[in-house]
């Protein structure tokens, strides 16, 4: 069914190139030029009436052969499990507004074998005096690429969270079945080391090493019970708190280390700045930058911390700043927040404490970094976005 010619009046003054370009052109040859294909669907005849040349192109069938199909056509052409949802979709049109669209995207037999994944959006063309819908224009885009990216996309995360699962399951067993013959080993260095004197010194020797190994792989399971925890728990909504609490709740938590690493604090924070921050989770960031400050302090000069909290553009920013032997960035950025990654040798630690800490701010949505040199001491930043944050 052919598509008539555009009006052109030749009276009429042409206002651009662009206008005098059309002026010869059809109807046809401009929907032969739009992307996907254009198709007029007659409700009586349940068939279509018009298909574009362009539907070739993307099913291998030419508009004469889904003429032929006639009311057919749905049953021939439409993926078996998606054929429901397009007759309800043809349905529907009877209730559509004037200038209402209806989209759908279902899948289609092309002529070669091929299932092909098509969007289409249909507007009523023409009503019956009763207000019934006659016929229905759309136009049908492949979207098969789209399409396998989402399940291609969707596989992925299903792998993966799949792969999270066994992983917490293997930490799970890890942690709580390695408790047991590592308290034990624990329990057998602290009954040799009640006989020490019964023993010869280099006995003595092998139980303190004994006794130093289990006490490293107990730390060693507590902090992957640490870290599972942190990774496992849900982020519930959090309370909208004035940082100034968590700051003062960590200074007192690590008193006693700041008393002995001689540390002065110098305190640069804004008030009426509120957050949305779970409390306990801000002050255990808080503790593991100054507990982390402390290790590295420099024995040439007196250590100086200062903590800063101010309002930033995009939201809030709280700053922990020591006079430490500093870090050498980038070289070791990426073993500084690393899980089980440390930086020295000494002072020991288990390589978790600055990885739970950017954890838990980015399970929020902000983020943990640092800057720093050797020598010069170091900055970590906790910034946390606007979305979180209230006047």
């Amino acid at each position: 069914m052919p598509l008539r010619h555009l009006p052109y009046d030749t009276a009429a003054p042409a206002h651009s190139a662009a206008a005098a370009a059309l002026q010869p052109w059809s109807v046809e040859r401009i929907v032969e030029l739009m992307p996907g294909f254009i198709y007029v669907y007659n409700h009586r005849t349940q068939a279509n009436e018009y298909t574009n040349r362009s539907v070739g192109q993307y099913l291998g069938y030419d508009p004469d052969e889904l003429r032929a199909m006639g009311d057919a056509l749905f049953l021939q052409i439409t993926h078996p499990q998606d054929l429901p949802k397009l007759i309800a979709h043809v349905g529907a049109m009877q209730d559509l507004d004037a200038d209402g669209t209806l989209w759908l995207d279902y899948r289609i037999r092309a002529k070669d074998g091929r299932t092909v994944w098509l969007r289409s959006v249909d507007r009523i063309f023409e009503r019956g005096t009763d207000g019934h819908v006659l016929r229905h224009i759309g136009c049908a885009t492949d979207i098969t690429a789209e399409k396998q990216s989402s399940l291609d996309l969707a596989s992925a995360h299903a792998q993966l969270t799949e792969q999270a699962e066994e992983l917490r399951q293997l930490t799970f067993v890890a942690t709580h079945d390695l408790k047991v013959p590592v308290n034990n080993l624990a329990r057998l260095s602290l009954m040799l080391q009640d006989c020490a004197d019964d023993l010869s010194p280099d006995v003595r020797e092998l139980v303190d090493w004994l006794n130093r190994a289990a006490e490293q792989a107990n730390e060693k399971i507590a902090s992957l019970v640490h870290v599972s925890q942190i990774r496992d728990e849900p982020v519930a909504p959090d309370p909208l708190i004035d940082p100034r609490g968590a700051i003062a709740a960590a200074l007192w938590g690590m008193r006693a280390r700041l008393r002995a690493a001689g540390a002065r604090l110098v305190l640069q924070v804004e008030r009426g700045l509120r957050v949305r921050f779970h409390p306990d989770d801000l002050r255990a960031v808080l503790h593991s930058l100054l507990q982390n400050a402390c290790d590295y302090a420099d024995a040439t000069r007196p250590l100086t911390i200062t903590i800063r909290a101010h309002a930033t553009a995009n939201g809030l920013a709280i700053a922990v700043q020591d006079t430490g032997t500093g870090i050498d960035l980038p070289r070791d950025e990426e073993n500084l927040f690393g899980l089980f990654k440390r930086l020295h040798v000494d002072p020991p630690g288990q390589g978790v404490a600055l990885y739970c800490a950017r954890t838990l701010v980015q399970r929020r949505g902000g983020t943990l970094q640092a800057q720093g040199a050797p020598g010069q001491g170091a900055t970590f930043t906790l910034t946390i976005p606007r979305a979180r944050t209230q006047p």
